[in-house]
């Protein structure tokens, strides 16, 4: 597998630079940056229980998820899988809440 680390024509704007880390990087860039993000929110809802800060750390991280797909920093498929977490945190929400 060969790398592709070649200097970026015209990468002035912050998104152009997060655009040339994903190619440099195979896709991975923007991927690992929610992965991140996702983590630091968890943990910092650490006083909630389980299900909220994992409803709520999906959620800001599927918003975020939109905004990088929009400016083409990650792909479809990491999209649809923060989407899908979302959706998880969500319904883990109506459960508890269901149950008392």
């Amino acid at each position: 597998m060969t790398a592709n680390f070649s200097y970026p024509t015209n990468a002035t704007k912050m998104y152009q630079i997060f655009q040339y880390s994903n190619t440099v990087t195979n896709e991975w860039f923007g991927a690992v940056i929610l992965i991140m993000l996702f983590v630091i929110i968890f943990i910092t809802l650490k006083d909630y229980k389980t299900n909220r800060a994992f409803a709520t750390a999906s959620f800001i991280t599927a918003v975020v998820a939109v905004l990088f797909k929009s400016f083409s920093i990650i792909t479809d498929f990491t999209l649809y899988l923060f989407i899908i977490a979302a959706g998880l945190g969500l319904v883990a929400l109506l459960v508890e809440e269901q149950e008392g």
